[in-house]
């Protein structure tokens, strides 16, 4: 039996370290909500139906502290070799820049953090692919050597759960009460989650890439300072690049609204076109920690 996390929109998956008491993951990063006029430009969901209508996470109505998540289950533990990412078709930030310690910025930075276990299989899915560089020169590229030529869109995490009785939670770490029961137990089938961090609708503006830089900091940097390259134009979006035994198909991925939302990234609306500007063609959806994530 397998569960399924299939993530959407501006966040950043950061490697968590195994240590005696946890086995390693990921954890989830949410940026806070970028506010325009006075109204916040992101809705957060996250829940176990396409859209997440009804949803157990939720931006407050002004900025807060950051809250800490964990997802539990009864996973089993994944043998996937525990790697580098490719820079080629992702965004890559990395624990250490030479002797300087990259970390998240929490508080004013991360509006939610949420942990993961390691996944069982990974697949990042409609990807853009570029021809030039997606971003203008900074310290941040320059450091990072961020020269991707494919940036996903969707990022699909698959665990095998060994213990379908246990059901699904999402646990907040610093209060026993804020406990949310996602899915009751035993699990008699493969079981879905989607999460979102986005604007409703395809955004003309081109600011909230500033949300995602102040997520993290590193040597004597408070924020990151990526820049779109708006000279740069995606060609059109392919579903999978690799398929991953174990992950979803070429069908499954036709039948996610998150792929198919009618979104011509090939038309004038595009990124870089007369129309407007959509971040999420474009920003970052996909970054580990490593050497050795």
């Amino acid at each position: 039996m397998k569960l399924h996390l299939i993530c959407h929109g501006m966040m950043l998956f950061w490697y968590r370290k195994p240590t005696e008491e946890t086995a390693d993951g990921y954890r989830i990063l949410i940026p806070q909500a970028p506010v325009n006029g006075g109204k916040q430009e992101h809705e957060l969901r996250f829940g176990t139906s396409p859209g997440a209508s009804s949803t157990y996470l939720s931006y407050p109505a002004s900025a807060q502290a950051t809250k800490y998540y964990e997802l539990q289950f009864g996973v089993a533990t994944s043998p996937q070799a525990r790697g580098m990412k490719t820079v080629i078709d992702h965004i890559c930030l990395y624990e250490q820049y030479g002797s300087c310690k990259a970390e998240p910025n929490y508080g004013s930075g991360v509006a939610f953090a949420i942990d993961i276990p390691y996944p069982f299989a990974e697949q990042a899915a409609r990807y853009e692919t570029y021809t030039g560089e997606p971003y203008q020169q900074g310290y941040t590229v320059r450091d990072f050597k961020i020269h991707p030529r494919a940036i996903p869109r969707c990022n699909i995490f698959t665990f095998d759960v060994s213990d379908p009785r246990l059901g699904v939670v999402l646990q907040n770490k610093r209060d026993p009460s804020d406990r949310q029961l996602l899915q009751t137990g035993p699990l008699k089938s493969d079981l879905k989650l989607y999460l979102y961090s986005q604007p409703p609708h395809i955004t003309p503006s081109m600011h909230h890439l500033d949300v995602f830089n102040k997520m993290l900091r590193y040597a004597n940097h408070t924020e990151l300072d990526l820049m779109v390259n708006t000279a740069t134009k995606p060609t059109c979006t392919t579903l999978d690049k690799v398929h991953v035994p174990g992950g979803f198909t070429i069908d499954d991925l036709k039948q996610l609204a998150e792929i198919n939302d009618n979104v011509d990234l090939c038309s004038s609306s595009a990124p870089g076109g007369s129309s407007g500007f959509n971040i999420f063609g474009m920003n970052p959806a996909e970054c580990g920690q490593g050497p050795g994530c």
